[in-house]
């Protein structure tokens, strides 16, 4: 997950200043089944910026979702379809992996989305951006999974892989 964090970043030393871990699981915990405007966008759960200061390199935000996304015609043509969580797609730029979460504490059965931003100017080829941005997409709803005790989450133990769309084995 390292590297491929390193690749979509473009350096190997962060920030996480304007990470908000706990109230992202908060956020999460608290979800009731409808998604209001603020809540639309999500909590920053991490925020990297290169470690000598500056603007966000790589952002993953989590928030509850009511629909999964799924692969449709249209949507192949622009993004990558990959094998982890209920439904999960990246671009050049955006990972979105969307995962079911059966909690015990407080007992609920919520839909999860966990997005990606990239906004750092590192150049990669489509295919290499799309599923490093995946693997760090994946090891972080992992983590948030892991964190609020979910079931049925169904995220990938190893690297996802690319099932359909734009760089989907053809």
């Amino acid at each position: 997950m390292k590297s491929a964090l390193t690749k979509i970043a473009g350096t190997e030393r962060f920030s996480d200043q304007g990470s908000e871990p706990k109230e992202a699981l908060a956020t999460l915990r608290a979800s009731d089944g409808e998604v209001r405007a603020f809540e639309s966008v999500g909590v920053p759960n991490c925020l990297l910026r290169p470690a000598a200061g500056g603007d966000q390199l790589v952002t993953v935000y989590f928030r509850e979702a009511v629909v999964i996304l799924k692969a449709n015609a249209e949507s192949e043509k622009t993004s990558t379809f990959y094998r982890t969580g209920a439904s999960a797609a990246s671009t050049d730029r955006v990972s979105s992996i969307y995962f079911h979460c059966r909690m015990t504490s407080p007992k609920k059965d919520v839909i999860v989305n966990a997005r990606l931003e990239r906004e750092s100017k590192v150049k990669l080829p489509g295919k290499e951006a799309a599923d490093n941005q995946m693997i760090v997409a994946n090891a972080a709803a992992k983590s948030v999974a892991q964190q609020l005790g979910c079931q049925g989450a169904d995220l990938s133990e190893g690297a996802p892989q690319a099932i359909s769309g734009v760089y989907g084995p053809n």
